[in-house]
């Protein structure tokens, strides 16, 4: 079993014996490295000060990193929703939810405002019905259009985009 020996400089060093591990001493008032012995307590003492100050330079760097990162990362307001989860989105997904299952040939003629007329007409609550608010036509028109883009919704109401989705938020 080595055992550990303090060592302040390279007399220490040199002297250290086979099973004896190096320690070198932290600096310290009464010590500083590179302070040979025939410095004075002041040379000493002052060699002390300049490394305490360094090192409290440091910190203040390593600080003002850490809080202009921090600012960074900080922003105001709501958490930021996921794509899927926008009200654009999330009609555009009600109505392709909708009309998934019905004929082809009823799916091609279908508008976005015939669509959303249908949508209104089911029986909804909760968050589903809030997405529909209570805006006028036009806005959730476009705001159906803007989604049918997100998903890739084309004439026939048909989104590999939401099948996905779908299948894994199921």
């Amino acid at each position: 079993m080595t055992k550990s020996k303090p060592v302040r400089g390279l007399l220490d060093y040199i002297s250290l014996k086979p099973d004896e591990k190096p320690e070198w001493e932290p600096i310290s008032e009464s010590y500083v490295p590179g302070m040979g012995l025939g410095a004075s307590k002041d040379a000493i003492r002052w060699a002390y000060k300049g490394y305490l100050v360094e090192r409290y330079q440091q910190q203040e760097k390593v600080i003002a990193q850490i809080k202009a990162q921090m600012k960074q990362n900080t922003k105001i307001g709501p958490p930021e929703k996921t794509p899927e989860l926008r009200v654009d989105n999330l009609r555009a997904y009600y109505l392709w939810f909708l009309v998934r299952d019905w004929a082809e040939s009823f799916r091609c003629e279908l508008t976005n405002r015939r669509a959303i007329e249908l949508a209104k007409m089911q029986n909804v609550t909760g968050k589903t019905k809030a997405i529909w608010g209570h805006q006028e036509s036009p806005s959730i028109e476009q705001s159906v259009s803007r989604g049918k883009s997100f998903w890739r919704i084309d004439n026939s109401w048909n989104s590999v985009r939401c099948e996905q989705f779908h299948a894994k938020h199921k």
